[in-house]
């Protein structure tokens, strides 16, 4: 994908219809976070966002790709994987399945606390 393409496909959607829909009303407070593909990184795409007055966080922004500068990957959603992992999805609905039910035992009061603390050990 170039970056003319993921202007077309990816960010006029994003911002003309799923923002809106999304976050009615909040639309100026999206910050867009991308990662270093080619395509997101280009001055045509920073330039576009630019031109739009939108929110992104520049590419020299960005933490690094460390377990310890990223607590909701090394951390929490690790933590998740593990506990969906336990149980053999057959297929994509009970996976589903799955994901919501450990979701919601995690965010129970031990789980949103033992969260707080990854967070705070960062």
């Amino acid at each position: 994908m170039n970056s003319q393409m993921f202007i077309n496909l990816i960010l006029e959607p994003l911002f003309k219809k799923d923002v809106p829909r999304l976050y009615p009303g909040e639309e100026k407070r999206i910050i867009l976070h991308m990662d270093s593909a080619g395509a997101h990184v280009k001055d045509t795409v920073v330039k576009w966002l630019q031109d739009r007055k939108l929110k992104f966080i520049t590419k020299v922004e960005w933490m690094s790709n460390s377990p310890d500068l990223s607590p909701m990957d090394s951390g929490v959603n690790s933590i998740f994987e593990r506990r969906c992992n336990r149980h053999k999805a057959k297929n994509m609905a009970e996976l589903l399945a799955i994901a919501k039910r450990e979701w919601k035992k995690g965010l129970g009061r031990s789980g949103l606390g033992h969260c707080r603390n990854i967070l705070k050990a960062w």
